[in-house]
């Protein structure tokens, strides 16, 4: 995987709209001219996405964060990246994978069949679908985090242990091993899986004529 992230849904209250429903004239411009931003040079549009920001939500007491929160979401979030979004009521969270840096406009019929009412999508194929209570612990504290888009790649370990048992990281293999006892762990027998493991690992890395240190 390449980077993390974590995404809070939102829309302003101004935009909500039942599927089906067409947008106002005034959030197609915008939305037109955002479009056309996400062809031009990075550097260069993070002004002129706050600039449109200013005229779309004249109210908004701080543009310039919700024009980073879109400049994120067009740039920084990319293919082969891993998002994850928690429920309305943070009961469970669902991660997936980025498959396209692409932004998808989304149809009418789209947004009925799914259920979904927002416009400017990105593709994503999701992997796991997860209960809160269910969560590793160390990840309880992305559900505190109030922006839109987050970077959340110090966590990157955390979330692939979370996926499965065995994943590269970094060119590191890692197995876990998940404790299914309340029982204390004997110490012997424990000490023996890890000779164990280490013993079929050598055997792997010699028929596959790789490094094994």
């Amino acid at each position: 995987m390449d980077d993390y992230c974590m995404l809070h849904i939102f829309r302003s209250p101004s935009l909500r709209r039942s599927p089906g429903q067409s947008n106002t004239k005034k959030t197609d411009k915008t939305g037109a001219k955002v479009r056309k931003a996400a062809n031009l040079d990075p550097k260069r549009t993070m002004k002129g996405i706050k600039l449109l920001c200013e005229k779309a939500y004249d109210k908004a007491q701080r543009p310039g964060l919700i024009a980073s929160q879109i400049y994120k979401f067009l740039y920084e979030i990319k293919k082969g990246d891993v998002v994850i979004i928690p429920s309305a009521s943070s009961g469970y969270v669902a991660i997936g994978e980025v498959d396209s840096s692409n932004i998808l406009d989304s149809t009418d019929m789209e947004r009925l069949n799914t259920g979904c009412a927002y416009d400017k999508r990105k593709s994503i194929t999701w992997k796991q679908t997860i209960l809160r209570e269910r969560l590793d612990p160390y990840l309880y504290k992305l559900m505190q985090a109030h922006q839109a888009v987050n970077d959340i790649s110090s966590y990157g370990e955390i979330i692939e242990r979370t996926l499965g048992n065995f994943f590269i990281k970094d060119d590191y293999c890692n197995l876990i091993l998940n404790v299914a006892t309340d029982n204390p762990i004997n110490a012997k027998e424990l000490f023996q899986l890890g000779y164990f493991l280490l013993e079929d690992a050598e055997k792997f890395f010699k028929k596959t004529s790789t490094y094994f240190g």
